[in-house]
């Protein structure tokens, strides 16, 4: 979290850090007001946060299972849930923003050896598709939220992919 605000800063952005634990509402509640106070008014919102355990059904612990189910997409829920009201209030009360959530497209490959993940990971993807239906029908189009995956777009992680 530091490492972010400071790169940011240092690209001549203004950056703070607030700790929250997704899986506190309050935490999360807390972070958007402290946000809202410091910078006057909320812009964006960047869900990153994610919990990861990579197995069969069998051999994923339901505790690890839980986790990430309140990291994942109750988090995020969370995170949203604590961030619209602060959106909604731009652009004079009809809302304005963005959010950007780490989630991937919804295919049956994903599953793969990861059940247990991809459930919470998809629940961030159907969130994802639902504000967006919400926002369009409220005609807040000032508004969006999307779903970015790493894996798919160019970074670090698919250098070692054949050029074609």
């Amino acid at each position: 979290m530091n490492t972010v605000a400071r790169e940011i800063t240092e690209a001549g952005g203004e950056a703070l850090a607030i700790a929250a634990d997704t899986r506190s509402y309050e935490d999360l509640e807390a972070m958007a007001k402290k946000a809202v106070e410091h910078f006057k008014r909320l812009d964006l919102l960047v869900y990153n946060s994610g919990a990861i355990w990579w197995a069969s059904v069998e051999n994923t612990p339901m505790k690890r299972f839980q986790l990430m189910q309140r990291v994942n997409p109750e988090g995020l829920y969370g995170c949203v849930k604590a961030c619209l009201p602060h959106l909604y209030k731009n652009n004079g009360g009809k809302g304005a923003g963005r959010i950007v959530v780490i989630s991937p497209p919804i295919y049956s490959r994903f599953l793969r050896g990861k059940t247990a993940y991809a459930m919470g990971k998809w629940g961030m993807s159907a969130l994802t598709m639902g504000l967006a239906m919400d926002l369009g029908r409220e005609g807040r189009t000032d508004m969006s939220i999307t779903s970015l995956w790493p894996a798919a777009v160019g970074s670090g992680a698919n250098d070692t992919l054949p050029q074609r």
